[in-house]
This record gives structure tokens, C-alpha cells and sequence, in this order.
């Protein structure tokens, strides 16, 4: 005994129960869509963190970072005069005319960084106070905290070093000339997502980067 093939009245109805149009599948399947649209964020950061090379959840400040950079790159070319913390750690802080400061990092292990502590980020709407400190170093994140704290508790072994040019090598690096007292000058080359010193190598000592 065969089995009978489906009425053509049955496959037609199946047809027509069928969604045509995206909102019909949304209504059919809401959970299923919720669930995608839920993960576009993560695909965003995830997609916008690798090209940049930062790691993932990092790709906001890096920006922030690169776009401060633009904003006072004339102002990061002042005098190095950097101080020491407990832990062997040098640190510098220039301040811009825009408010922001540029941090310079020297670890004990021989690594550069850069970072910048944009002034949007700690000033309040609220008057300037005893509280307004407060809620600056709230305002910031945990590296930035650290950064500010270093600045403000370290003792002095100055180095006058000084940024003789600097330039754009491409969207993300920039290439800085620096005049170290006893040492003589280095070209540094800068990423400008991450802070990090990508590479340092010694330079004649004239402005022409």
C-alpha cells in the first residue's frame, strides 16, 4: 500500500503559512530576533577592536586616545621632565592649554607608553569644589585613576629631555624625536590607539623628522 502524495490544496495552504516579509518572521519569531539584535554590539566591538589592533571592550578609549593625540599634538611636543615613583617607575605629565594631560610612562622593565587624561572626563557640571576632586578621580577609569595618582605622589629626578619634531606616519602612529640630556636623541614611533611605544631607535639630533 503506497502512501498518498499531499493534496495540491494542502501544499498551497503550506505555502501561504509561509512568512514572506521581515516583519512577518520577527512576529513568528520574536525571540530569535531579539537575540540577534542583542548581539550587534558585540559584533561591532568585536569587528571595530581588530582593526585597530586593541583588545576587545577597548576600542572606545582607544579612539578617545587617538583623537585627543590630534587635538594636542602640538602640545605633546613640550619638555620632558619626567619623576620617579617608590616602585622605580618614571612617570611625566604635560599639561595642554585644552585642559587635557598628557601622561608618559617608564616601566622598570624598559616599556613606553603614553596616555592622555582628557579633561572631559573629570570635569562635572557641578561647581568646583572639595568634592569636585572627588568626583574627577570617579569620573575616570581605573588607569586613568593610576595615572593621576603617580603624577601627584612622586619624587623628582628630572631629565629635560625634549621633543625636537614630531609627525604622522599614518592614521595611528606618529613618529616623535626626542633630545635625552647625556644620551642624545632617539626617533620614537608611537601608536596612537594604545599609548605603547612601538619602537625607539637612535637619531641625529636635528628637527628634520
Amino acid at each position: 500500500m503506497s502512501i498518498s502524495e499531499p493534496s495540491q490544496e494542502h501544499q498551497e495552504d503550506d505555502v501561504n503559512t509561509k512568512p514572506h516579509k521581515w516583519w512577518q518572521w520577527v512576529l513568528l519569531y520574536p525571540a530569535l530576533f531579539v537575540s540577534v539584535f542583542a548581539a550587534v554590539p558585540t559584533y561591532v566591538e568585536t569587528f571595530r577592536s581588530a582593526k585597530i589592533g586593541v583588545q576587545y571592550g577597548e576600542s572606545k578609549n582607544a579612539i578617545k586616545q587617538a583623537d585627543l593625540w590630534r587635538k594636542n599634538l602640538s602640545c605633546a611636543s613640550a619638555p620632558l621632565d619626567p619623576l620617579v615613583t617608590p616602585n622605580n617607575t618614571k612617570v611625566d605629565a604635560t599639561i595642554c592649554k585644552s585642559g587635557d594631560v598628557l601622561v608618559k610612562i617608564f616601566t622598570p622593565e624598559g616599556d613606553e607608553y603614553y596616555q592622555w587624561v582628557g579633561i572631559d572626563r573629570v570635569i562635572t557640571k557641578t561647581a568646583f569644589n572639595v568634592g569636585f576632586i572627588k568626583s574627577a578621580y570617579a569620573g575616570n577609569s581605573d588607569k586613568e585613576t593610576i595615572l593621576l595618582a603617580s603624577t601627584a605622589s612622586t619624587a623628582s629626578t628630572a631629565s629635560n629631555a625634549r621633543v625636537l619634531c614630531q609627525k604622522y606616519l599614518d592614521s595611528s602612529r606618529i613618529l616623535r624625536r626626542v633630545s635625552v640630556p647625556g644620551q642624545g636623541c632617539f626617533d620614537e614611533i608611537i601608536n596612537t590607539y594604545t599609548g605603547r611605544v612601538e619602537s625607539k631607535r637612535a637619531a641625529p639630533c636635528n628637527s628634520l623628522c
